[in-house]
């Protein structure tokens, strides 16, 4: 494997960078001009070095795009909530009250009662469901952001084996979403106290980001295959209108919640909701681009190691800000086509497939991954691991691994006592808990051959909010290597002049390595 590891060159991976963090791919948001070229670019490449295609069946042949139908959504100034509370009815508005609006995909009126759920959660093994005894049939829901108990020590809820389950905003929202979709819900309202001190519909504090775009894409055939119910943020005013007819308060039953850790959900009386939605639709279409190294052994050719990382970013705002994405993630679309370089130059074929992924839609809620596992052009059963790369090219203090550890059973002590803060060889592997073979790959070859220093993140099963997590939601071995590059994160500063060339092509060849040794190896990686 030495021809290919050493065509692995930090000039190589910052000149690709530089056209795919280009200005003139104006963010390369999905389903964009700018998107587009970025994969035809990585195509072209593909077809000159010999790289197989992956995507779908056209006349019996392989393409390298696997096609997506999309709808772009954008959602008016003319949307509103409308809560009418006993005597009394108060509006409230798009962008200043709530925000968010994942899941929306048609204009029109969702008119209905409200009904309270806690913070939205079902965990039998804990003996906890927020759902339990209360009817959501043609309801609206009204949740609380986090988790009960918050970060109270002793709450089953931030144990070790737990803590990702419950972590981060996108995924327990989800998750949320759907099982209030099965029990017949309209619409979920997340009730955040952070929702109404923003300066745009993308829920950043006032004067902290610059607001990127607010435009929406969806896959009708995706939300057709995982039913959920739109989903919105809401400002505790929200809350307050609904409660105001109960008898109690939003804060008050929230804080039952809090200290019995039992759940405390209930009708709101005389609370009726009209959530008025100004929505504009256009078809559009967008593709995951698939490439392949085939392997060399017979039968286990047939069984693939997929390295992937997104190539959408969130595009150009209003005011004509391209948010380029270099570290987000045009680092890790690099680190992808020079591995599949790599092995395409490399005489020695390993056992297994080598697929190249280049997902499209993360940025809309993991779109083109979320696809791939529910449409997969090779059986899924047959992809024995998954390794994801996004935001692999900044320097990473420890402090910004500090920053991320309240998920993760290790405290900011012991993170400073095993490790140095030495940011050009830091980084963090997050990693799924019951493949800890991934774990051991990450941190071995890391400080064995490339002077650098992994930081493990175990979880269960993994940490979400990238494209490593479908797969691990279907119990295949998954790691997500990662710079913690969240200074620039989805900010017009994002660009080129930030990257450490060196560090990145370290871990790009180190992603090689190990997707090598997993691919070439007779046992595949277990899923205990």
């Amino acid at each position: 494997m030495k021809a290919g590891l050493e065509s692995i060159k930090p000039n190589d991976s910052y000149s690709y960078l530089e056209f795919i963090a280009a200005d003139e791919l104006e963010g390369r948001d999905t389903a964009t001009r700018g998107f587009t070229i970025a994969r035809n670019y990585i195509k072209s490449l593909y077809k000159t070095w010999g790289i197989e295609p992956a995507g779908d069946k056209k006349d019996d042949a392989r393409q390298f795009e696997q096609r997506i139908d999309m709808v772009e959504v954008a959602i008016g100034e003319e949307t509103y909530i409308e809560v009418e509370a006993g005597p009394s009815a108060l509006t409230f508005l798009w962008g200043t009250d709530f925000s968010g609006g994942m899941g929306v995909d048609m204009a029109g009126v969702i008119d209905a009662q409200a009904v309270f759920a806690g913070y939205g959660l079902t965990a039998t093994d804990l003996n906890y469901d927020d759902f339990a005894g209360i009817d959501l049939e043609n309801k609206i829901v009204v949740t609380s952001f986090g988790k009960p108990g918050g970060d109270r020590e002793d709450s089953p809820f931030n144990a070790p084996e737990n803590r990702a389950r419950f972590a981060g905003r996108y995924t327990p929202a989800e998750k949320c979403a759907r099982l209030a979709a099965a029990k017949g819900a309209l619409a979920l309202l997340i009730v955040d106290e952070n929702v109404g001190h923003v300066s745009n519909a993308g829920g950043y504090r006032q004067g902290s980001r610059i607001s990127s775009s607010r435009r929406t894409v969806v896959a009708p055939k995706l939300s057709d295959a995982i039913p959920r119910v739109p989903v919105f943020w809401a400002s505790p005013a929200i809350a307050d209108a609904l409660f105001s007819q109960s008898g109690k308060t939003f804060e008050a039953v929230k804080n039952l919640i809090d200290k019995d850790l039992t759940p405390h959900s209930m009708d709101l009386p005389n609370a009726k909701v009209k959530l008025y939605l100004d929505v504009s639709r256009e078809n559009t279409m967008s593709a995951n681009l698939l490439g392949m190294v085939e392997g060399s052994d017979p039968k286990l050719k047939n069984e693939f190691v997929i390295i992937g990382a997104h190539l959408d970013h969130v595009g150009v705002n209003d005011d004509g800000y391209v948010f380029n994405g270099a570290d987000d993630n045009g680092s890790g679309s690099v680190g992808v086509l020079q591995i599949a370089k790599a092995l395409a130059l490399n005489p020695v074929k390993p056992k297994r497939t080598i697929l190249f992924a280049h997902w499209t839609g993360e940025e809309q809620g993991l779109v083109g991954s979320r696809y791939f596992v529910e449409y997969p052009t090779f059986p899924l059963s047959n992809i024995v691991a998954c390794l994801n790369l996004d935001m692999i090219c900044k320097d990473t203090p420890l402090s910004a691994i500090k920053e991320q550890i309240g998920d993760f059973d290790i405290t900011e002590e012991e993170l400073s006592s095993s490790y140095p803060n030495e940011p050009e060889k830091l980084f963090s592997a997050y990693t799924s808990s019951p493949s800890p073979i991934m774990e051991e790959y990450s941190v071995n070859l890391a400080r064995d051959y490339f002077d650098l220093i992994a930081v493990p993140l175990s979880s269960y099963p993994v940490l979400g909010n990238s494209d490593h997590y479908p797969f691990a939601m279907r119990k295949i071995p998954s790691v997500f290597f990662n710079t913690e590059g969240h200074r620039d994160l989805h900010q017009p500063g994002d660009t080129i002049d930030k990257i450490n060339k060196y560090k990145m092509a370290k871990l790009v060849k180190l992603t090689y390595l190990m997707a090598f040794t997993i691919a070439d190896t007779e046992k595949r990686p277990e899923w205990k």
